[in-house]
């Protein structure tokens, strides 16, 4: 038994992988049984959940406001974690998703990262925490 697999006929497979493209497109044929030949292709591509990135728009958001530019990040990244981005690290304060209106659903189209520095973090929280005392 093969797991999550979907059987397709010849014609209707090399169809399935023009459109489905070449990364998904598996194919298994059996050993030679004077059959016709069956094409199993994989419904998706095995991925691991760990390792998947995603680009993200990463934003500076202390005075004046900076793009550092497009950048590959874990896809579970949040509020409160530190992001290494051209050899500095960064501070999470923000994360914005971006949806556009195509064919009448919505679909997120960007991700964007609102950082700070770190020492500009440490300062700001030493301070806020000064207020809140008084």
């Amino acid at each position: 038994l093969l797991p999550r697999m979907a059987m397709k006929a010849s014609p209707q497979s090399s169809r399935c992988a023009k459109l489905m493209g070449p990364r998904y497109a598996r194919p298994y044929s059996p050993a030679s049984t004077g059959r016709a030949a069956l094409t199993v292709q994989a419904a998706r591509e095995d991925r691991s959940k760990q390792d998947r990135v995603d680009p993200y728009e990463v934003k500076l958001i202390s005075p004046p406001a900076k793009s550092l530019g497009m950048h590959l990040l874990p896809h579970n990244t949040q509020c409160g974690e530190t992001v290494e981005v051209q050899d500095q690290a960064y501070i999470v304060s923000r994360v914005t998703y971006v949806y556009k209106l195509s064919k009448g659903k919505y679909a997120r189209s960007s991700t964007r990262l609102d950082v700070t520095a770190t020492g500009r973090y440490i300062i700001n929280r030493y301070l806020n925490d000064l207020l809140d005392a008084k």
